[in-house]
């Protein structure tokens, strides 16, 4: 919340409009995405959770950390539950 107080410009805004924010920091990479976390085939069980986009000390490519909200632990999500994000929202 405090950075969007200073931050509220999108890049657009800031870019094509010739607009400022208050700093010059980088937005938030937190969002949520909705999943299917079943196991069974033919089932399905959509749960939303928060997906971060990081760099890991020591590497040059960004990643994504999965999330639980529930209880504040990190996911591994599978190759199929990659393959069934139908809705992301940063």
């Amino acid at each position: 919340m405090l950075h969007y107080k200073t931050n509220p410009l999108s890049f657009t805004e800031n870019s094509k409009a010739k607009k400022k924010n208050k700093s010059d920091s980088e937005g938030l990479a937190v969002g949520t995405i909705w999943y299917d976390n079943s196991t069974a085939p033919n089932s399905n069980n959509l749960h939303a959770i928060n997906a971060v986009i990081t760099q890991k000390p020591g590497q040059k490519e960004l990643s994504v950390i999965y999330l639980e909200p529930n209880n504040g632990s990190q996911l591994t999500l599978t190759k199929k539950q990659k393959e069934s994000i139908w809705y992301a929202k940063f």
